[in-house]
């Protein structure tokens, strides 16, 4: 009788795994589709509404629109080089049925986001990234929020999916 519930806790454990690697493995494919999704040659339109770079769109009326840009245009969404780094580590507890990615965020000593590469991220670590590289540039006249957002048709749950910065106007608050 031992021996047949030990083979059932090996079968529970084998299922748990491969569970916990269907969810890595499909994580990575979804981000590294995400991060090539975007690119002009990718597009469904040939790239005709992709903001390739700060040049592309007419912004006198937008603060410091140029310099955000140049920031953001070389950031991409993806997970995957942070899962691919060494320091990462993947615990499984069987027995309670948990498991923890550990060193998967990195901060600079003064606690900013550090991004692989200088470039990939998910919503959260690009959002802070940004963040720490534009609030010098705007005066007290504007706020800088960080918003959960969902996106249509897209990761839909109760729960918003994405990180955004919002940057307001406090004197005019219709221009936003």
């Amino acid at each position: 009788m031992k021996k047949i519930d030990s083979i059932q806790n090996l079968k529970h454990k084998i299922l748990f795994y491969k569970i916990i690697l269907g969810i890595v493995v499909g994580g990575m494919i979804v981000s590294h589709a995400i991060d090539h999704k975007l690119t002009p040659e990718r597009s469904s339109d040939g790239g005709k509404n992709i903001i390739s770079s700060a040049e592309d769109i007419p912004a006198d009326d937008i603060p410091h629109y140029k310099t955000v840009m140049t920031i953001v245009q070389p950031l991409r969404y993806s997970g995957l080089p942070m899962f691919l780094r060494e320091d990462v580590r993947l615990t499984i507890d069987s027995t309670k049925q948990i498991w923890k990615i550990s060193n998967l965020h990195r901060f600079n000593s003064k606690g900013n986001v550090v991004l692989e590469d200088n470039r990939y991220g998910l919503c959260g670590e690009l959002a802070g990234y940004v963040y720490q590289n534009i609030k010098t540039l705007f005066d007290n006249k504007y706020s800088i929020s960080f918003l959960r957002v969902s996106e249509s048709g897209y990761f839909l749950s109760p729960q918003s999916s994405h990180i955004v910065l919002l940057i307001n106007d406090k004197e005019n608050p219709k221009s936003n």
